[in-house]
């Protein structure tokens, strides 16, 4: 799904053998994920500003443009199908509560905090603002440091999940924490927090946090976290979580928080990095609690990297970026079939789809 290319790229088609099957053109960054509106089509992010959508024989029949702001990371259908898009304000400032003036590198240079949720509307192409993260946390966000490329990049949400309803779950990297928003569309409320009390100590939101069931190390700068709901969840308030769990405990954004205490077998220093996790956690929102009860050892990838269920089966499909591999593994976390690529820099996620 893409390695940061500033110039024409390609999403890479594989089969159940490694073999490539195809390769669909973007204009640059990544594609993300792909959205499947269920008329054949495909919709995908073709460059940091554009959403596309391409029919059952390779054509182009929309391109939405991101207006004011630059998509990163993910994005999901809303109830109506609409495209709710994780984003930045391009080339804006106007909403740090900072001055960073002084700590960029040169006048022009733009400061992608990641902190925001955007709706673009398929049939009018209108874009809009939902949630600024800033809003819901400005004590965070004020207390957070510039990084060292004159970014403020306090929360860096890298997953979104629509659960219905006016429901999302996200996933912020900088605060190694799984968040679930509620009334996005109305007014955006903090329902839960997966993270480490630690952290959110003296933050107002301790309450937020879900208990930790169990003896385990707690997530670590996660990505790709994905919404498992069963038969039950709406009667029970029980589902899973799946994510990728990259085991690195850091955060530019705030240096003086010992992340070693999210666990022994966190990784603060990335050269020593072993293993990451694919893992399933089970969220019990009337007991307020989880607990983890699956786990698969991966090659070690600090940053990026995804987990997927792999459709009705108990297979777990994981890509470890920086390590730049990726394999299935069965139930029993036996892998099925490993695959190595080639790239510059690291693969970004990698998905199975049915096509």
């Amino acid at each position: 799904m893409g390695n940061d290319s500033s110039k024409l790229d390609f999403m890479y088609l594989y089969d159940n053998a490694g073999q490539i099957r195809g390769e669909v053109p973007i204009i640059g960054y990544r594609s993300h994920r792909l959205l499947f509106p269920g008329d054949g089509s495909m919709i995908m992010s073709v460059s940091t500003t554009k959403m596309a959508q391409i029919n059952a024989i390779g054509q182009v029949v929309n391109v939405w443009s991101t207006g004011d702001y630059e998509l990163h990371h993910d994005y999901a259908f809303d109830d109506d199908g609409n495209l709710l898009v994780l984003a930045s304000h391009a080339g804006s400032e106007a909403d740090l509560d900072v001055d960073r003036a002084a700590a960029k590198k040169d006048k022009d240079d733009r400061a992608n905090v990641e902190d925001l949720i955007i709706k673009i509307d398929i049939a009018t192409g209108d874009v809009s603002l939902v949630v600024d993260l800033g809003d819901i946390f400005p004590d965070l966000k004020a207390r957070a440091k510039v990084a060292s490329d004159g970014d403020l990049d306090w929360i860096h949400i890298n997953t979104i999940q629509w659960l219905g309803g006016g429901t999302v779950l996200l996933s912020s990297r900088e605060t190694s924490t799984v968040i679930q928003l509620t009334d996005i569309y109305g007014t955006p409320t903090v329902d839960w927090l997966m993270g480490s009390p630690d952290f959110w100590a003296g933050s107002g939101f301790e309450v937020k946090l879900l208990q930790a069931q169990g003896d385990f190390s707690l997530n670590a700068g996660q990505h790709s976290v994905t919404y498992l709901p069963s038969s039950d969840t709406a009667t029970t308030g029980r589902y899973q979580v799946l994510l990728y769990d990259n085991n690195f405990g850091a955060a530019e954004s705030y240096p003086k928080f010992d992340w070693g205490q999210l666990g022994a077998a966190v990784v603060t220093d990335y050269s020593r990095g072993t293993h990451s996790f694919g893992r399933i956690f089970t969220v019990d929102e009337t007991a307020r609690t989880y607990e983890l009860v699956d786990q698969i050892a991966v090659p070690f990838s600090g940053y990026v990297s995804s987990a997927q269920r792999v459709g009705d089966s108990d297979s777990m499909l994981v890509a470890s970026g920086q390590a730049k591999t990726f394999a299935e593994y069965d139930r029993y976390g036996l892998p099925i079939a490993t695959y190595e690529m080639e790239a510059e820099k690291y693969i970004y996620r990698v998905y199975k789809y049915d096509l």
